[in-house]
């Protein structure tokens, strides 16, 4: 999948290459109850969070983002954090 770098002015479409794995037979908050629903929903959210995604983050893991463009990143992202 590539990154839309056209922000929201492009149409998605071309990068949804597969559809999900398995279709809902039913809704999770259904199929499961009290913690097992909030572990299930942690899993998920964990998987799919920019950071297990996004191709920046796994560059940035293996060191091939240039240092400079790091900082600016951490500058703008700390803030942040902190503020959630």
């Amino acid at each position: 999948m590539k990154h839309n770098y056209g922000g929201l002015h492009r149409n998605p479409t071309d990068q949804i290459t597969e559809a999900a794995a398995s279709p809902m037979t039913e809704a999770p908050w259904i199929r499961y109850e009290g913690a097992r629903f909030r572990d299930e929903l942690t899993d998920f959210k964990l998987k799919n969070h920019p950071f297990a995604t996004h191709p920046f983050f796994h560059e940035l893991e293996q060191g091939k983002i240039p240092k400079p463009v790091v900082q600016e990143w951490v500058q703008q992202f700390y803030p942040w954090l902190a503020c959630v």
